[in-house]
């Protein structure tokens, strides 16, 4: 009998590499599909009340649309998740230029980020697999030799946690998350708009047209941004859809501790997709960029609005506005973080 994770090839990249596709599935038939090129998270399916499979993450089913991509789906993202202002920072009194690969800002990690690179398994079985990147010094203009680790595991009881890992041999930023764009109604079937989301925060950061961070703002009950309440995203959807993404500063009493963060709920269905994190940050995006001309897994269309990021991070221009958080690991420590979503459904 296979204790391990089923594994199958996915495709071949240009340089002649395949990625493989691994998949774990719990006791109760949920099933999760990673696949080794930029650790994404290609299917999170459970058996539904109707007996049939749902999906809930965005994706496609061939490797070539996710190397024609810039929509990040399921990836982890890095060194630094998000914007980087100007694409610069500076270190140890050396100044950084980055790739601008979102003008005038550096976006994720540059333009071949760790989604776009081919990790190699470290471990593997039925319910977890740890990846593996080794990223050399000076790659996307950033400083340090680094390794990253980054775990899959899928639990009995629905959750679903990715633990990261990094550790350099110089002083560096590292800031990583999972992209995976959620509608609880199922990938392709319908918009966000009346999923009911609550964030644990009591301030946030407003972004620009061009997704730039600006000034930490506190929420109030009246403010359109604010959702430490529950409410609809279509309630929020006129003040927060000429954002690109809003970051939110999570209420934590000690740094570090793994706490609830969010929690979204599909009404009709009841399935509820509770976050839990260690990191201060979530970033809110609603895939308003999307279009009908995206078409997925399934031949279904993704257009605006029809899923949603909970992008649990460190502040993401931290290096350039350390008020708000420290993102630089030095070589004596570890850089670590967990996330993990809890699906349920009655």
């Amino acid at each position: 009998m296979k204790h391990g994770a089923i594994s199958s090839d996915f495709g071949t990249l240009p340089d002649g590499n395949t990625v493989q596709q691994y998949t774990l599935e719990n006791s109760s038939g949920m099933r999760c599909n990673i696949i080794t090129y930029g650790g994404i998270l290609t299917e999170w399916s459970f058996i539904n009340k109707l007996g049939t499979r749902t999906d809930i993450v965005l994706g496609w089913d061939r490797l070539d649309d996710y190397l024609a991509s810039n929509t990040y789906f399921g990836a982890i993202t890095g060194r630094v998740a998000g914007r980087i202002s100007g694409g610069h920072f500076s270190l140890d009194s050396k100044d950084y230029h980055l790739a601008i690969n979102a003008p005038p800002n550096h976006l994720h990690g540059g333009s071949i980020g760790l989604d776009k690179r081919l990790w190699n398994v470290q471990a593997e079985s039925r319910s977890s697999l740890s990846l593996s990147y080794f990223s050399p010094d000076g790659e996307e203009g950033y400083p340090g030799n680094v390794t990253f680790i980054v775990t899959y595991r899928l639990s009995d009881e629905g959750a679903l946690s990715i633990e990261y890992r990094a550790t350099t041999d110089q002083a560096t930023p590292i800031n990583l998350t999972n992209h995976s764009y959620f509608n609880l109604s199922g990938a392709g079937d319908g918009d966000i708009l009346d999923h009911q989301l609550q964030i644990s925060a009591r301030s946030y950061s407003e972004t620009d047209s061009c997704g730039t961070l600006l000034t930490k703002r506190n929420i109030d009950r009246h403010n359109g941004c604010s959702f430490f309440e529950p409410r609809t995203i279509r309630e929020a959807l006129d003040e927060i859809a000429h954002q690109h993404g809003d970051n939110y500063f999570i209420d934590r009493s000690t740094p570090k501790d793994l706490i609830e963060v969010a929690r979204l709920r599909e009404p009709i269905s009841g399935r509820c997709l509770t976050v839990r994190s260690t990191e201060d940050c979530l970033q809110l995006y609603l895939s308003k960029y999307l279009s009908d001309d995206i078409i997925g897994k399934q031949g279904k269309s993704y257009p605006p609005f029809s899923a949603i990021c909970l992008e649990c991070q460190g502040y993401p221009d931290g290096m350039n506005t350390p008020e708000y958080g420290n993102p630089i690991l030095q070589p004596e420590d570890e850089y670590y973080q967990q996330t993990v979503y809890q699906l349920s459904q009655p």
